[in-house]
């Protein structure tokens, strides 16, 4: 019996994969217009769960599943804004929604939103829900041109993770490129205008940079704290030759004149006077 059951199971579940929802046997308390609704919320479930798990390493849902996404909020939105509708849309709209305890639908739509906003999608687009910002295309731009710097700097080498290997030819002509995707995820940071798709990029990049390609990029305040480092260095060997001078300048100061020799003349003049 239990072998039956999930044969069934897998059989319907075969069958909701193939994207043809629509060809399950009616139930009996839903109307063929109920029904056939609900088999368009069924295909948007699938092809929006099937679009997530298909870009979800390398991150590109925000980008690549964003229709989806819209497709399927707008279809639970119209059921929901039918319930308070006595006629037959209500109905439905209340069979779907309220009709069982786990309330499948609503449970499902409340796990897709919550996968959306913790990904921050929306962060990447428009506020009007159009195009993606400006920033966001210029920064996948820089990592697309990146990841190409890499591919044509690195042919013919063999690369072997977490172990050292000559890609100085990569670390020199990237930098530039790595220093502006860098710069630019910094500053998109402080807009708040970051989304999964650029999260991820930025840690695939300097995986790479770090790990991989075992490179780094000199700060652009090298040589003003060089400077302060040497200034202090030597702090100690200037004070104590200031210490040294002045001691023996002090030195000359405390000796005292030689007495002048004492003048035969000088004596008897004094002598005479008394």
């Amino acid at each position: 019996m239990a072998a039956a059951g999930l044969g069934l199971l897998l059989s319907l579940l075969s069958l909701g994969a193939g994207g043809d929802w629509a060809l399950l046997p009616e139930q009996p308390d839903l109307d063929p217009a109920c029904q056939q609704l609900l088999g368009e919320v069924a295909n948007g479930t699938a092809a929006l769960s099937q679009c997530l798990v298909r870009f979800a390493r390398p991150a590109r849902l925000c980008r690549d599943c964003r229709p989806e996404y819209q497709q399927l909020s707008r279809q639970v939105t119209d059921i929901a804004l039918a319930l308070g509708n006595t006629s037959e849309s209500g109905s439905c709209a209340r069979n779907l929604l309220q009709s069982d305890r786990i309330q499948l639908i609503l449970s499902f739509t409340t796990f897709f939103n919550n996968t959306w906003k913790d990904s921050k999608c929306e962060q990447c687009f428009q506020s009007d829900g159009g195009q993606m910002l400006n920033s966001t295309v210029t920064f996948l731009a820089l990592f697309d041109a990146l990841m190409v710097c890499f591919e044509q700097n690195i042919q013919g080498q063999t690369i072997i993770p977490l172990q050292p290997g000559n890609y100085s030819q990569v670390c020199r002509n990237c930098s530039n490129s790595y220093r502006k995707l860098n710069a630019l995820y910094s500053q998109l940071e402080e807009e708040h205008a970051l989304c999964i798709d650029l999260e991820d990029a930025i840690n695939i990049t300097r995986r790479l940079w770090s790990k991989t390609f075992f490179c780094t990029v000199p700060c652009g305040d090298t040589v003003p704290v060089i400077a302060v480092s040497a200034f202090v260095l030597f702090l100690p060997i200037i004070f104590y030759l200031s210490s040294f001078l002045h001691s023996e300048q002090k030195k000359r100061k405390l000796i005292q004149p030689k007495r002048a020799a004492s003048n035969p003349s000088l004596v008897n003049i004094q002598s005479k006077c008394s």
